[in-house]
């Protein structure tokens, strides 16, 4: 075979580039070089490395300016908006109420023009039981009553037959007169009103009594008002009965019915005394009386029973 019809070198088939290429790819070739170099080797590098931490810092420094600066603003913003946006201020609600200054004390002790108004009264009841048992010793029905009883013993003429008769349908009632307790308290409330509602405000027994017997009394002194109300003024009913012409000839029979059992001291003392006052207990409470064992057993008892009943105020039924 001819040399011609060889197989050309490879370096014959590679294609040469052109100049301008070859300088490019020198070009490349040489800013990669100087990128792979490593920044610590010598002098170059290390001003790089300060250069890039100095630039690092200053970028920092001015985010952190920029992060303050609008801080400030906001909080000037909210600052204004609770000045003039009529917002209220953060612990406004639970903050304490300011001590008042001496000058507003001053102005508020200073008397003012101010109109007189009527008051209005305010009306309640008792609080509570002991506050009704207090309440019922000092009530002017109360009081009334207690005068009545010291006027039952200076003036007969109080003492009439309704009255008996209705504290004859009150056992209980006649049972505390004898008691010393109750009599004691009914005299301490004539002279030391304060002093008797102290001692007994607590006592039941006592509070009881005395609102019963108060109410009786009161009802009692209510009616003889309204009937000395309907008397002429300057004559006494005896006295009206002795001058009426039509009553002129019944006059001593009138004033003989008037008349009261208790007129008679005998009857008085006997109808007072505290054994008899406990055996008219026991008969209304339905124990049945033995003239004949009372005779024998207690014969200072028979006797002031006997008086009741020859002057009428105790009856025996058969």
């Amino acid at each position: 075979m001819d040399d011609d019809d060889d197989v050309p070198p490879l370096e014959a088939t590679r294609r040469k580039p052109d100049a301008k290429q070859e300088e490019g790819i020198n070009g490349k070739r040489g800013e990669k070089s100087e990128r792979t170099v490593d920044p610590t080797d010598g002098a170059d590098g290390q001003e790089a490395v300060e250069e890039r931490n100095e630039v690092a810092e200053a970028m920092m420094q001015r985010a952190l300016a920029a992060r303050e600066q609008k801080r400030k603003e906001t909080d000037e913003s909210r600052r204004k908006v609770d000045g003039f946006g009529g917002g209220l201020k953060k612990g406004f609600l639970s903050s304490k109420p300011q001590a008042i200054k001496a000058k507003d004390r001053e102005k508020d002790k200073q008397p003012k023009d101010v109109k007189e108004t009527q008051e209005v009264p305010f009306i309640a009841g008792a609080g509570s039981k002991e506050d009704a048992k207090r309440m019922s010793l000092q009530m002017p029905e109360v009081q009334q009553a207690m005068q009545g009883v010291e006027k039952l013993k200076q003036d007969q003429s109080w003492v009439t037959p309704q009255l008996m008769a209705a504290l004859q349908s009150r056992p209980e009632l006649l049972k505390s007169l004898s008691d010393p307790k109750i009599q004691e308290a009914m005299q301490l409330m004539q002279t030391d009103p304060d002093e008797a509602r102290r001692r007994y405000s607590d006592n039941e027994e006592v509070s009881k009594f005395i609102k019963d017997f108060g109410s009786l009394m009161a009802t009692h002194f209510n009616v003889l008002s309204k009937e000395a109300s309907n008397t002429p003024s300057g004559y006494s009913p005896k006295e009206q009965i002795a001058k009426s012409p039509k009553n002129a000839q019944n006059a001593q029979k009138a004033q003989n019915a008037q008349a009261l059992p208790t007129d008679d001291p005998k009857v008085a003392a006997a109808f007072q005394d505290p054994e008899v006052q406990q055996l008219l207990s026991e008969l209304y409470a339905g124990k049945p009386l033995e003239m004949h064992e009372l005779c024998q057993q207690r014969p200072h008892l028979f006797h002031k029973v006997k008086i009741l009943l020859d002057s009428g105020l105790l009856a025996l039924q058969r």
